[in-house]
């Protein structure tokens, strides 16, 4: 009932039906576009020189835009798009470039 109530009767539009069905030719990328710029204001870290009184709306911007991504992408690649946005300064992880750099030294002595 309270969810009749606040978002009405009428179906949730399917939004990732709707972007993968607009007209190819004038909006080619559409659905690409749209999970970049949401999943970048979702995900990434906002800027340092936004001053203390606009981080509340921000904030706001950035619940919004997770709130559409989740509409349009889920599961897997909806972790992968949060992954791309994280910082990887583990220093304890290595990467697989460095590693095989390392063996190709250890090859040569």
């Amino acid at each position: 009932l309270l969810y009749t109530i606040v978002f009405g009767v009428e179906p949730v539009p399917d939004l990732r039906r709707q972007l993968e069905a607009a007209p190819t030719r004038p909006f080619n990328g559409l659905l690409h576009a749209f999970i970049v710029v949401l999943g970048r204001s979702s995900y990434a870290d906002p800027p340092e020189w936004i001053e203390n009184g606009d981080k509340l709306e921000m904030d706001q911007l950035i619940d919004m835009s997770r709130e559409l991504l989740e509409l349009v992408v889920g599961g897997p690649e909806g972790d992968s798009i949060w992954g791309t946005y994280q910082d990887d300064d583990d220093p304890t992880e290595v990467d697989d470039e460095e590693a095989q750099a390392r063996l190709l030294d250890a090859n040569e002595l």
